[in-house]
Parts: C-alpha cells; structure tokens; sequence
C-alpha cells in the first residue's frame, strides 16, 4: 500500500491552520496545508472535525505515486492527510 511508503509529519500552524509535509525515507516529497472551515462555510460537504486541504505542492510526490499505483487519485492524498492529522491531535 503507498501509504506505508511515505510518512506524514503534522506542524500546527495556528489554531486553524495545519501543515502536512509527506517524507520519504531522505527528503520532503510534498505538503499540504489544510484549515478549519469557515462557518460561512454551511453549503459545502464539510462535518465534523474535518479539516480542509488549501493548497498542496504534491507534484513530485503525485509523480511518484502514479508511477507504481495508478489507482491513487487526488482525494485520497487528501484525506491520507486529513487523517494524520486526526491522528496528530
């Protein structure tokens, strides 16, 4: 499974604001950076303590996954990184 491949390294930024970087064995292959939702936020799908992915810079590691497991599409990168950070609190 990919997700055994790599490891998540949660950083809290703020009270809402979280960093994912996604190591390797060496070197820093990705991050994404999630918020708490907005209570603006009321029509989106969004429950719960989940948190949401901003923006991402994934694209060497998005370039490594393809390469072995096709089947991995985005969303699951980003809800791999919203359950490290359930995890991580």
């Amino acid at each position: 499974m990919w997700k055994t491949l790599f490891t998540p390294k949660v950083t809290r930024q703020d009270d809402t604001h979280m960093r994912v970087e996604i190591w390797n064995e060496t070197e820093e292959v990705g991050t994404l950076y999630y918020e708490r939702p907005k209570k603006e936020w009321n029509r989106k799908p969004v429950f719960g303590n989940n948190w949401v992915c901003v923006d991402a810079s994934i694209e060497n590691f998005a370039g490594m996954i393809i390469k072995d497991h096709p089947e991995v599409d985005p969303k699951d990168i980003i809800g791999w990184g919203n359950e490290a950070i359930k995890a991580s609190l």
